[in-house]
């Protein structure tokens, strides 16, 4: 066994000195009150491409929009109308995937800097890619 290599790290960090200017503003970011819980089903063959999800917009404690999404190059036309139905008994959305990824995941996880929550997010987050 060889000995351990001892090597230099490089840290980057701003720390204030205490002498900045009183603003009277806090600039630090605050904790958004929305989060997106999502999930997303996928093929089971090697390309694993996204089918469907489902998702839940919440704010605070309160969901304020629940629904699916699909892709719909990998739904058969029965597929569709199954979603589409359950949906629509749920009394909740179903919504493609470049709609869900425009007007949930960009415009209230990154405008408003919802806290995005997935059980293998890396992995679901790479089945939304659009461009």
């Amino acid at each position: 066994m060889t000995a351990p290599l001892s090597l230099p790290i490089h840290v980057r960090a701003y720390v204030p000195d205490g002498n900045e200017p009183k603003s009277g503003r806090n600039h630090a970011p605050q904790a958004s009150q929305w989060s997106i819980v999502f999930d997303c089903e996928t093929t089971v063959d090697s390309a694993q491409q996204l089918r469907f999800g489902t998702y839940q917009l919440r704010k605070g404690g309160t969901i304020r929009e629940q629904g699916y999404f699909y892709d719909e190059n990998a739904l058969s036309r029965e597929e569709m109308a199954i979603l589409r139905a359950t949906a629509a008994k749920q009394n909740v959305k179903a919504i493609s995937k470049d709609a869900f990824v425009d007007t949930v995941l960009y415009r209230m996880g990154y405008e408003l800097r919802a806290l995005i929550i997935g059980f293998n997010l890396p992995f679901d987050i790479s089945r939304l890619a659009i461009g």
